[in-house]
């Protein structure tokens, strides 16, 4: 029986998340009326869907579609209809698709961020998001590390 019980406590999982958070809580209560603490926030309403999503079979073919011609291994497509905007709010939320696709790979490191390309995609060109980004580059110093504006 000893046995049972011990294997028994080995399945069960410590919560550790709600001890942080309240030991988080205790250590800024000094400014606990300038803070809101939220424990495990949803991120969305409902589940993340990417697009589209478009890997390469192999590594050395080479695209011939225009949309392609800079394709990766991995690559993630967000559209936007005509009706739709194009923020820096969707530009955000997918980069941020591209890395959870990359850290939710079948092992760790399975997805090289070098092997990940975003792609958005709109009828019109969205010239507002285009200024912002822009402008965010040039004040911060960012290398556009290839994106193409």
């Amino acid at each position: 029986m000893a046995k049972e019980k011990s294997k028994a406590e080995k399945k069960q999982k410590l919560q550790w998340h709600p001890a942080f958070a309240a030991a988080l809580e205790m250590e800024l209560l000094e400014n606990k009326d300038d803070l809101e603490f939220e424990r495990e926030h949803n991120l969305n309403r409902k589940p993340l869907l990417i697009d589209c999503l478009v890997i390469k079979k192999k590594k050395d073919v080479v695209i011939k579609n225009e949309i392609g011609k800079f394709f990766r291994k991995h690559n993630i497509i967000e559209y936007k209809s005509a009706r739709d905007s194009l923020s820096i709010d969707d530009v955000a939320k997918t980069q941020g698709y591209a890395h959870l696709y990359k850290a939710y790979g079948e092992s760790i490191n399975a997805v090289k961020f070098d092997e990940v390309s975003v792609t958005l995609i709109r009828e019109s060109k969205p010239v507002g998001l285009f200024n912002i980004l822009k402008k965010t580059a040039t004040r911060y110093q960012i290398p556009t590390r290839g994106y193409i504006i």
